[in-house]
C-alpha cells in the first residue's frame, strides 16, 4: 500500500499492547473515506498470533465461539474490518453488541446471564478491539451505537489521501503492485505477557502529551483525557516490546508522539 507505513505501525503497536503485563490493551478505530484502504490495512494482521479476524459478529456469536479463548489468552485481539456490518442490525441488537464490546475493552467480562448464554469466568474476559468505519458513517447521528460510549473507549485513528497520494495509488494499481502486498507474518509476539518498565520521566512526558492529543479530538470538550493517557502509555510500552527491549526510552515516547498526529478525527493527509 502507498504511504500507510505509519498507520500499519500503529496497528502493530495495538496488537503488541495485548501482551503488556498488567495493562489494558489498546483498542483502535480506524476511519477514512470509502476506498481508503482501511480493510486492506487491517487484513495484514489477519493471520497474526492471537488474532480473531471477524468479518461479521454479534455479542452471542463472540460469546459462543471466542470467549473461552479470550479468557485463556489464546485470542487477545478481535479485528473487525468493517464495523458498519455488525452495526447494520436492529437497534436493540446493535446496542447489546456495543455494550458487550465496551465490557470486553474496559473492565472485562466476569459473568454473563442472558436467555441464550450463561457463564461465569474465574478471570475477566478482556481483549482489545481493532476495527474501522467509513468517515461517512462515523458522524451519522442516526447510529444509536455512537451514544453508547464505544468511541470514547477506543483510540480514534483517522486519515485521508492527498492529491499526490491518490495519483501514486492510481499508478500502483495500473502496474498491479497490489499483488505483492506484504502481511505482518514477520511480526514477533511473545509466548506470554511481558513486564515492561515505564520510567517515571517517560510517563510524565506522556502526561504532558495527552492533553494536546485530546484537544485535537472530536470529544475534546467531553473527556478529561485520563483514558487516553493510559492508552498512550501502553502504546509507548508496546513500542518498547516492538523494539525488543524491556524498558521504555525516549525513542519510544518520540515514536508515540509522532504517531499521535493520527490519533484524532481530523483526518490527517498522507
Amino acid at each position: 500500500m502507498i504511504k500507510t507505513q505509519d498507520l500499519e505501525l500503529l496497528l502493530k503497536l495495538a496488537l503488541l499492547s495485548s501482551y503488556i503485563k498488567n495493562e489494558r490493551p489498546v483498542s483502535v478505530l480506524f476511519s477514512a473515506k470509502v476506498e481508503s484502504g482501511k480493510t486492506e490495512i487491517l487484513r495484514k494482521a489477519s493471520q497474526c498470533k492471537g488474532v480473531a479476524f471477524l468479518n461479521d459478529a454479534t455479542a452471542f456469536g463472540i460469546q459462543k465461539e471466542h470467549l473461552d479463548n479470550i479468557v485463556n489468552k489464546v485470542t487477545r485481539t478481535l479485528i473487525m474490518p468493517d464495523l458498519i456490518t455488525p452495526l447494520s442490525r436492529a437497534p436493540d441488537t446493535v446496542e447489546t453488541f456495543v455494550t458487550f464490546l465496551n465490557g470486553l475493552i474496559e473492565e472485562g467480562l466476569v459473568e454473563i446471564q442472558t436467555y441464550a448464554y450463561s457463564k461465569k469466568f474465574t478471570l475477566p474476559a478482556r481483549c482489545n478491539i481493532i476495527t474501522s468505519i467509513a468517515k461517512e458513517h462515523l458522524f451519522d447521528q442516526r447510529h444509536r451505537w455512537s451514544k453508547v460510549g464505544f468511541i470514547s473507549r477506543v483510540v480514534p485513528v483517522s486519515y485521508e489521501y492527498s492529491g499526490s497520494t491518490v495519483y501514486d495509488i492510481s499508478q500502483s494499481i495500473a502496474t498491479r503492485e497490489y499483488q505483492a502486498e506484504s502481511t505482518f507474518d514477520d511480526l514477533s509476539f511473545p509466548d506470554e505477557d511481558v513486564v515492561i518498565n515505564l520510567p517515571k520521566s517517560i510517563a510524565l512526558k506522556i502526561a504532558s502529551l495527552a492533553p494536546n492529543v485530546i484537544d485535537q479530538g472530536h470529544f475534546a470538550d467531553k473527556l478529561y483525557g485520563f483514558r487516553l493517557q493510559k492508552q498512550l502509555q501502553t502504546l509507548c510500552m508496546a513500542s518498547t516490546l516492538f523494539n525488543a527491549r524491556t524498558t521504555s526510552t525516549i525513542e519510544d515516547f518520540d515514536q508515540v508522539k509522532y504517531l499521535s498526529d493520527f490519533i484524532n478525527l481530523k483526518f490527517k493527509q498522507i
